[in-house]
């Protein structure tokens, strides 16, 4: 049987799912920029800039430790940066609250993968069109021995080519409890990169959902 690339998400969700904790109130800090985009680490391990997801690159003063990413040096991962104002191209940045970037693996007669149900999912494609965005909202908890990871990815079923020409990515989100407790709702934030969706105008993507399968359907925005 052929094997299906997982992500794993760790359901503790301090490093999946939760961003890192900042003051809220009437401060300056209740004034917020929220933003998806690839941020990138400097020699000593800080975060010193980003490329946000509508084309604006942005340096941060001072560089951020993020304690999820630990410090690597020359790195860049895919976060939600909350920032405060712009002056030019620098910024300061409040919290970043990590995004986990998923696989797509083409379907096969060999492939069985679970469908785990979770909460429910919305979906979008980047304004710079590298990216489908996808918030998850999963079923989650602790319990003593119990398993602390879920694990999600994507089936790509077929692609076709509608009436009016449009080409269409039909996918499958494939999730794996993997035995967590389903005490509360959780969001995860994840991405899948443009290029593993076969050069699709829009994505159609198939999630089963504790209120039966869901259809979400994506379009490319000009």
């Amino acid at each position: 049987m052929r094997k299906l690339l997982f992500a794993a998400i760790w359901c503790a969700l301090t490093a999946a799912c939760t961003s890192e904790s900042y003051d809220s109130g009437d401060t300056s800090l209740s004034y917020l920029s929220a933003e998806w985009a690839d941020v990138t680490t400097n020699s000593d391990g800080l975060v010193a800039y980003a490329h946000t997801d509508a084309g604006q690159r942005l340096t941060f003063s001072p560089p951020y430790q993020a304690t999820w990413i630990g410090q690597k040096a020359d790195t860049t991962c895919r976060a939600v940066l909350y920032h405060g104002q712009v002056s030019g191209e620098t910024t300061s940045v409040k919290a970043l609250s990590p995004v986990l970037m998923a696989s797509v693996t083409d379907r096969t007669e060999e492939i069985t993968a679970k469908k785990d149900p979770i909460g429910g999912a919305r979906a979008w494609i980047s304004a710079d069109k590298r990216y489908l965005n996808i918030v998850l909202t999963l079923k989650v908890g602790r319990k003593e021995n119990a398993p602390t990871q879920q694990k999600v990815g994507f089936l790509c079923d077929s692609v076709t080519t509608l009436a009016d020409g449009t080409r269409c990515c039909w996918l499958t989100l494939v999730h794996d409890q993997n035995g967590v407790p389903d005490y509360y709702s959780q969001e995860a934030n994840v991405s899948v990169p443009a290029e593993a969706l076969h050069q699709a105008d829009k994505v159609c993507l198939r999630v089963m959902t504790t209120q039966g399968e869901k259809l979400l359907e994506v379009r490319e925005t000009n």
